[in-house]
């Protein structure tokens, strides 16, 4: 099988897993009544502890007025907090409530449990070489580094 072949397969199975990803985690969302960027914002905020707006927009991928929005939604819902920023009136940081840790807790269970449903359907042999080559895609993304723009569009 020539490289663009092998490509080709990738990508394909890479949007198949992905769909079928997606599916499983707007579901555990619907469940949780979550938005799926909801849930993601929570889990980069219960990650980072404590966040400012903007670097949350970015990991996100959204504007600030997006991310305000979700954030005012998330607010209002008792799951995240504001707190300005002491030493910058303009900042403002979010952070998990108590109960949105609670929630987010119950989601990560949620999409664990999603993941060991379909991992019982594999072989064991197969799932150690699933991950041994994931682990290598991943070294390989990093080696590539952050680009912005392929070779082909330089």
């Amino acid at each position: 099988m020539s490289l663009d072949d092998e490509i080709t397969q990738f990508e394909a199975t890479m949007e198949r897993l992905v769909g079928a990803y997606r599916a499983r985690m707007v579901s555990m969302c619907k469940n949780a009544d979550l938005t799926p960027p909801q849930f993601w914002a929570m889990h980069t905020i219960g990650e980072a502890g404590r966040l400012k707006m903007s670097p949350l927009a970015d990991a996100l991928g959204l504007s600030m007025g997006a991310v305000s929005t979700l954030v005012d939604r998330l607010v209002g819902r008792g799951l995240v907090q504001r707190e300005a920023d002491p030493t910058d009136r303009r900042a403002v940081f979010v952070s998990l409530t108590t109960q949105g840790q609670s929630v987010l807790e119950d989601t990560q269970c949620a999409k664990r449990d999603i993941a060991k449903h379909a991992f019982k359907h594999m072989d064991p042999e197969i799932r150690l070489q699933l991950l041994n080559g994931l682990a290598a895609m991943v070294e390989a993304w990093e080696r590539v580094g952050p680009s912005t723009k392929p070779p082909s569009l330089r």
